[in-house]
Formats: structure tokens, sequence, C-alpha cells
């Protein structure tokens, strides 16, 4: 099952000041692949928080929190649309970061999951 890494850490602007980042923003996975998340706390980060949206997550859970240096994995998507979709669904959740300092940050980014299975002809 292949592991789709998102880095999350802070960053100096160019200006001094540190600012949060979520790398890549949006994550993309496939059913069919066996994709999963795995979210990794980076440079200058003391906790993370993932959290979906109840009944908006592709995912069995919803939520996760993650202490540094550590990471959690998602496990694979569950969600499956009917064949007329696109074969993608879009989902939006929020990450909580607290820096190393103890400040606190918000971010929204995203996984986009293929849902389509490809289906071989029997015979």
């Amino acid at each position: 099952m292949p592991q789709r890494v998102v880095v999350v850490s802070m960053e100096d602007d160019g200006t001094g000041n540190k600012v949060p980042i979520v790398n890549p923003d949006t994550v993309r996975l496939s059913i069919a692949g066996g994709d999963f998340v795995r979210w990794v706390c980076g440079d200058g980060v003391a906790n993370i928080e993932i959290l979906f949206t109840p009944g908006q997550t592709p995912f069995g859970a919803g939520d996760w929190d993650i202490p540094a240096p550590g990471a959690g994995e998602s496990g694979v998507p569950i969600a499956i649309v009917p064949e007329e979709d696109d074969g993608f669904n879009e989902y939006k959740y929020v990450v909580k970061i607290t820096s190393a300092e103890g400040a606190l940050f918000t971010v929204d980014p995203k996984v986009r999951v293929h849902t389509r299975i490809k289906h071989t002809p029997s015979g």
C-alpha cells in the first residue's frame, strides 16, 4: 500500500515570521491503489490535530492528534461513488498546528480520492 506523506511544518516567511506549511496542500489517493495518508510533524511543530467534519471523511476515522516528532496514518479510503460519477471526491479538512513556541495556527488542506475501481472483463 503506497503511503502519501504530508509534512506539517513551520517555515520562515522571509520576514522573520514563522508560518505553517502543509506540503502537499492537496494529497491525491487512489482506492484501487490502496493509498493512504501519513501526516508527519515537521520542523518547528509541537503537535498537529487532523480534523474532518463528521460524515465528510473518506476514512474510517475522522480525527488524529499527533504530537511531535510523531506521525499518524489515515488508513485506506473507504468511500465509493456510483459509476456515473467522475470518479473523484474531494474532502477539505482542518489541521490545527501548535508550534514549538506554543503559537496556534489553522490550515485547511484537501484530500482528493480517486474512487473509480477498474474492473477487468472476465472470460
